[in-house]
């Protein structure tokens, strides 16, 4: 029905056509090397977690993917996009004085499986659609909808979380109540692979940049030549990568040389 909605809306705003563009967006965005390696990275995650039985029951499976979607995927995209802004520091710390209880209580009460899937491919698809649109001026009504129904799904979520935990208060006496409380700790284990989103789409800002203004960068032996100019001499450093960033937006490179030279001013 939202989508509808929102198909209509789009329709009487004559840009229906930037709405039936996302799908394909979308799954452009799912095979782009920096998703592909995000993707990889939490299934090599999951599937060690379940292999030394940390996470050994279905019950657990269920909430630990659950944090994946809800929690992860919004920290991917929001590295991705605001990637010179972030401080992977902040989002660790974010993580460990997260209100761990209150996202615990909206994660183990909630609705009925079938109906807590479809409820997780909504938000999934949503979230990926609002990442599109974040970058798209075109998209700037299509946000603006989608964040109002991801809205409403979360808070109606909330609500009907908090009311069936305060029906089911005992449940704090059982030692399985307090494991699943603290699953979303584990989103520690993906600090490194979000340090190297940032890094990633540092590296890819700066090479679409070498090619608006040079003819490097335009085939693939370019580009990993590139890539490796940039990991010389920038490595993972974020201050560096910045310096990096400005000077290629100001500077014309004409040679890998001239590249190097210019990075290590």
């Amino acid at each position: 029905m939202f989508f509808l909605i929102v198909i209509f809306i789009l329709y009487k705003n004559k840009k229906s056509n930037s709405f039936l563009s996302l799908p394909k967006q979308i799954i452009q965005l799912i095979l782009h090397p920096i998703m592909l390696f995000s993707l990889s990275y939490i299934v090599c995650m999951f599937y060690l977690l379940i292999k030394v039985e940390f996470i050994n029951n279905i019950g657990l499976i269920k909430d630990y993917s659950k944090i994946l979607i809800f929690a992860l995927f919004p920290m991917i995209f929001r590295v991705a996009t605001k990637f010179d802004q972030i401080e992977i520091t902040q989002i660790a710390k974010g993580i460990i004085k997260f209100s761990i209880i209150p996202l615990f209580i909206i994660n183990e009460y909630t609705f009925n499986i079938i109906l807590e899937l479809i409820i997780i491919l909504i938000i999934f698809v949503l979230n990926m659609l609002i990442a599109i649109s974040d970058n798209n001026p075109n998209f700037n009504l299509i946000k603006k909808i989608l964040n109002w129904i991801l809205a409403f799904i979360v808070i109606s979520v909330i609500v009907f979380s908090f009311n069936l935990f305060f029906n089911n208060i005992n449940d704090i006496m059982q030692s399985i109540f307090w494991k699943k409380m603290f699953l979303e700790l584990l989103l520690l284990f993906y600090v490194p692979l979000l340090i190297v989103v940032r890094e990633l789409t540092y590296y890819e800002k700066i090479l679409i940049h070498i090619k608006i203004r040079n003819r490097l960068g335009n085939k693939f032996k370019e580009r990993i030549s590139i890539f490796l100019i940039l990991l010389k001499n920038c490595h993972f450093s974020k201050s560096k990568l910045d310096k990096a960033l400005k000077k290629v937006k100001i500077n014309k490179v004409g040679s890998y040389k001239d590249l190097n030279i210019l990075l290590k001013i």
